[in-house]
């Protein structure tokens, strides 16, 4: 079966709102990890309607390693682990060569059937991508984070763990980035935020400090902890749907349904196979 393919090309940013903010992900490799814990997490950022949809598959496929998936009712997948120590989360990015090609969900899914971290990585930046996002994946020993447009990408160095946000960091891709399409500097605050904890606790991340620095609310409303303004109704207000903080090597994830400064975390398990 050929892949899936949408979006038209040079489509960019151009139908998006003005008031998009979004995801804010963590990439936490042994050594900036308390105990060499290896660590993935997110802020998942979208219009508070879609809160209600929040789903977790736990998938036992018969020829591959299972999965917990975290998504949407009737979306394939929006980040997750599987039984052979995977770990994978996004950040939205528009970029300005998107053409026909595959969607983030069938090349997240693609990635978290993988059996090797090689693979995994293989999936999101070889597969022809219809547009660009940054994809951070998490194996014991390695930890990756590539930034993709539709035609390029760019690994970034995730040696004393990686904050991501909204907007290209790596030079080779910024000429990518869609021409105004951050009406604001929320996700070069959250980045900044989010960069800064990590410096301060080096080689000491914990899931409980993860937790915490999901809770920030520098530059409210568009912040880590993501609200709506107050007059936004549910299908504008963009706001934390969910947080989670995943071990993928221990095979469980706690997740928060809602912002993390109101909601607790709750823990989800899959049995790990070895490979």
């Amino acid at each position: 079966m050929a892949p899936p393919v949408l979006r038209a090309p040079g489509l960019g940013g151009k139908i998006l709102p003005e008031q998009l903010w979004g995801c804010t992900t963590f990439n936490i490799p042994a050594q900036a990890a308390l105990n060499g814990r290896t660590l993935i997490a997110q802020t998942y950022d979208m219009e508070k309607y879609y809160e209600k949809y929040l789903t977790i598959l736990k998938l036992s496929p018969p020829g591959g390693p299972g999965a917990l998936v975290v998504t949407l009712a009737g979306i394939l997948g929006l980040n997750g682990l599987n039984t052979r120590g995977i770990g994978a989360v996004i950040n939205k990015i528009t970029a300005t060569d998107a053409r026909p090609g595959v969607i983030y969900p069938f090349i997240l899914r693609k990635a978290l059937a993988a059996d090797r971290i090689g693979d995994a990585l293989g999936a999101v930046i070889f597969t022809q991508r219809a547009t660009g996002l940054n994809y951070q994946l998490s194996f014991p020993g390695v930890a990756f984070c590539a930034e993709t447009s539709a035609t390029r990408y760019q690994l970034l160095d995730c040696e004393g763990g990686m904050a991501h946000t909204n907007h290209y960091l790596g030079v080779e891709m910024r000429c990518f980035e869609t021409h105004q399409w951050l009406s604001h500097g929320g996700s070069m605050v959250r980045r900044q935020v989010a960069d800064h904890f990590l410096k301060r606790h080096p080689g000491n991340i914990t899931p409980d400090l993860l937790k915490a620095l999901m809770k920030d609310h520098t530059n409210h409303p568009r912040c880590i902890c993501a609200h709506g303004f107050p007059d936004d109704a549910d299908t504008t207000a963009f706001h934390t749907i969910f947080g989670v903080v995943m071990a993928p090597a221990e095979g469980w994830m706690d997740i928060c349904c809602g912002n993390p400064c109101q909601n607790d975390f709750i823990r989800y398990n899959l049995e790990m196979t070895a490979g």
